[in-house]
């Protein structure tokens, strides 16, 4: 085959890298087949890559040993990748480094064992909320509160964490009227926040109010007993609930138990997308409050039972139902698990309270650890329905 191309490299007797003698002290673009030294003591420096050629090799070589106080940065060509990414810098950091970039193809780009990619902050918003309370038994009793629900945003850089500590629902009564506080649904390391546990009973025929959250989450009180109460009757109040409408939950009738105040729907995408909360029509909700039970004792033709009358479902969002009064409590009557919702009253066992619950989410694909992580609709979700640590990578 005839010789039809001389090159430098065969004119001077070598072969391989065409190194450039000029010592590189700012900004450039480099060209395929030749070497650079390169001296970054005065600051970081940026190298623009060629359109890339399969087997295409360009070496940097570190001049002063200072990549690692001031790195190289290296830009591709259009939409070329640089170790796969087509979004993110490549970027040589360890002193007196000796980096051969080899073009592999559309797929992989412009790849090096000493060049890694830019580390990228991500901006994250979030939500957590406290477990429910139980709710209230007997006479005196009225459905739990839903946990508080907190919400924010962080930025976090490589290496941040935070502990996320997912708080129980109610479990027990203090003594058989009254329900018992949720706990907190808490967040350490990076930011700390917490997400108060719902409020459990402490007046006779109210329900409980929500814990304690952030800006745009106040506290809401239970509802209070019907207005025509007598000796005799007992219409108990709804635990509050999380959402907008969460006030509800005040008995109406002598024959009915109250609804439980419905939760909150403004994160329905967010449960949509991680299957969480409770989903009514299509609309996702958290934080629902716990029903009461209407309880008629001497009038059997009211409601046809000398003892219970109709008992107040739960909200939206996983609040309990109220469980007749001479029943032993059910799954429906319990506050559904991770969703904060209160446990219903009524029962002569105790209806618990919802566990709590904490999201996480941020735009693209996964660049953190923790929690169970679905990607779906531009968004990555990191869901804890346990205690556990967030990181960005």
């Amino acid at each position: 085959m005839a010789l039809t191309k001389l090159t430098k490299n065969l004119i001077d007797g070598t072969f391989g890298t065409e190194w450039v003698s000029t010592i590189q002290t700012s900004n450039f673009t480099a060209e395929a087949a030749k070497g650079y030294f390169v001296n970054t003591t005065a600051g970081t420096i940026t190298i623009n890559l060629p359109a890339g050629v399969v087997g295409t090799e360009i070496v940097i070589q570190d001049y002063a040993g200072t990549f690692a106080t001031n790195e190289v940065l290296l830009n591709t060509n259009g939409s070329e990748k640089i170790q796969g990414s087509s979004t993110i810098q490549g970027q040589i950091t360890t002193n007196n480094a000796t980096a051969t970039l080899v073009y592999q193809d559309a797929t992989k780009g412009w790849t090096s064992q000493d060049v890694i990619l830019v580390p990228q902050t991500i901006n994250t918003e979030y939500f957590l909320i406290g477990g429910g309370a139980t709710g209230g038994g007997g006479s005196s009793g009225g459905g739990g509160g839903a946990g508080g629900l907190y919400t924010g945003t962080h930025t976090f850089d490589v290496g941040n964490t935070i502990n996320i500590t997912i708080g129980a629902g109610g479990t027990t009564r203090d003594g058989n009227a009254w329900g018992t506080n949720g706990n907190a649904t808490t967040t350490t390391g990076a930011f700390s926040v917490t997400a108060g546990g719902g409020l459990g009973n402490t007046v006779a025929q109210s329900g409980g109010g929500t814990g304690v959250g952030s800006s745009g989450y106040p506290q809401r009180p239970g509802g209070v007993k019907y207005a025509g109460y007598e000796s005799t009757t007992y219409h108990d109040g709804g635990g509050a609930g999380l959402g907008a409408d969460g006030n509800p939950g005040v008995s109406t009738s002598q024959s009915a138990g109250a609804d439980g105040g419905h939760g909150t729907q403004n994160f329905s995408a967010w449960a949509v997308a991680t299957s969480t909360g409770e989903i009514v029509g299509g609309v996702g909700y958290y934080g629902g409050g716990g029903g009461a039970f209407g309880w008629w004792r001497s009038n059997a033709n009211l409601c046809g039972n000398s003892w219970d009358c109709s008992t107040g479902k739960g909200g939206y969002g996983g609040g309990g139902d109220g469980a007749p009064t001479a029943e032993t409590a059910t799954a429906s009557n319990n506050g559904a698990a991770n969703t904060g919702g209160g446990g219903g009253n009524g029962s002569t066992s105790v209806p618990n309270g919802g566990s709590g619950i904490c999201i996480i989410r941020y735009t693209g694909d996964p660049q953190a650890t923790g929690g169970t992580i679905v990607t779906t609709g531009g968004y990555t979700y990191h869901t804890f329905t346990a205690s556990g640590t967030f990181t960005k990578t």
